[in-house]
């Protein structure tokens, strides 16, 4: 009887232990899509009117495509763009923004987005071998001309660029 106690004592604190050691079960989340049919979304921010601001980085294009040493071959469209969305709809803000798809499906275009405490949306536009400017006069047409940059969107929505590289525009 003596040892059938230790046993159910041994049992009974292990039991006890493992209650308190061990986490609630978590409960899953709850996802609540917001809007859909987004191309190749990327940085995200939230205007202080609760307008959210999507970088797109588009879907790259057919025409003009180049062998990049890392990525293979690339190719080029003007499909990247910044969307606003309110009330669940999203309308482009800025199109035509440089984009580029890899042979393996990779996109790169319009990378971060955010809004200042004045109202005012930037952007970035990334690129291959992060928009570097040899990289870019590499392609034919310019079609890469718009990587690698920082933009300013002014009030008529129109994007401004304002760095290259690191280089403010004067």
């Amino acid at each position: 009887m003596h040892s059938a106690r230790r046993v159910l004592l041994v049992v009974g604190s292990i039991a006890a232990l493992t209650a308190i050691a061990a986490p609630a079960a978590a409960q899953a989340p709850t996802i609540t899509e917001v809007v859909g049919d987004l191309d190749a979304p990327r940085g995200v921010a939230i205007g202080a009117d609760g307008t959210i601001y999507v970088a797109e980085a588009g879907e790259g294009g057919s025409d003009p495509c180049v062998e990049h040493p890392e990525l293979g071959t690339i190719c080029f469209g003007p499909t990247g763009g910044i969307s606003a969305v309110t009330d669940g709809v999203a309308t482009r803000l800025v199109d035509g923004l440089a984009s580029t798809v890899t042979a393996t499906g990779e996109v790169i275009g319009p990378s971060d987005v955010t809004v200042d405490a004045d109202g005012v949306v930037w952007f970035l536009v990334g690129g291959p071998g992060a928009g570097a400017a040899d990289g870019r006069a590499g392609v034919p047409d310019g079609a890469a001309a718009g990587m690698g940059q920082l933009y300013q969107v002014d009030a008529e929505g129109n994007a401004r660029m304002v760095a290259v590289g690191a280089k403010p525009i004067q």
